[in-house]
């Protein structure tokens, strides 16, 4: 018959033969367990109309988990999945999003930790006026640029407009061409003479990549009337 301390040494052995065979329990394993770690830094950044996934990663605590937005918002279009923690969608408008992310474990009581990231999404395609139009003699006259964000080339279309106070449209300016991925346009330059009147110029850019079937879009617009004055 074992004494106490016998039966105790004995448990003891068995307890740590489980252990060592890979079955544990689960007192032991979660007095082991690594703490509750997000080790994403940071989340990059995505593209208004270009697919994005990005996996959340984590270390430590008891699996399975469970990822929640505690605060703030993710960019519409994106969403994050709970069990995985993977955000992923099409992002849709340009901007800044800061939101918090809070991740449980299973342990008992379920640990939790959280993290703050911002995700920035930026144009397809950015236009940049490299001469603001201006009244020249009779007419309005400029350069544009425009840059391809997407990573991919795309077929670009670049109309330039002057629409007067009655909202009839002059044609500034034209150009079709295939724009290489991240990068700046060669200068395009636009300009016309025109009736008197007042005027408001538009700049359109339709960026197409038809390997994926889509169309990127960007706008500039003059923030004032130009006036072309009669001689």
């Amino acid at each position: 018959m074992l004494s106490e301390s016998g039966m105790a040494s004995t448990i003891v052995r068995w307890l740590m033969l489980l252990i060592v065979a890979g079955g544990g329990f689960s007192m032991i394993s979660l007095a082991q367990q690594q703490p509750l770690v997000i080790r994403s830094q940071a989340v990059p950044s995505g593209i208004a109309g270009v697919p994005y996934v990005f996996q959340l990663a984590t270390q430590g605590g008891v699996a399975p988990y469970s990822w929640t937005i505690s605060d703030g918002n993710l960019p519409p279009g994106l969403e994050l999945d709970e069990r995985k923690g993977v955000i992923s969608g099409t992002p849709g408008s340009p901007g800044e999003f800061r939101f918090t992310v809070r991740l449980s474990d299973s342990a008992v009581p379920p640990e939790q930790v959280e993290r703050i990231f911002v995700i920035k999404i930026i144009a397809a395609l950015s236009f940049e006026w490299k001469q603001p139009p201006s009244i020249k003699g009779e007419g309005i006259w400029g350069e544009i640029a425009v840059t391809n964000h997407t990573g991919q080339p795309v077929d670009l279309t670049v109309i330039v407009l002057a629409v007067n106070e009655v909202g009839k449209a002059f044609a500034l300016g034209y150009q079709h061409f295939v724009l290489k991925p991240e990068t700046v346009s060669p200068i395009i330059p636009f300009g016309s003479t025109l009736p008197y009147g007042s005027y408001v110029v538009h700049a359109d850019a339709v960026g197409e990549l038809e390997s994926a079937n889509r169309i990127y879009r960007a706008r500039l617009q003059t923030q004032e009337a130009l006036v072309v004055r009669a001689r």
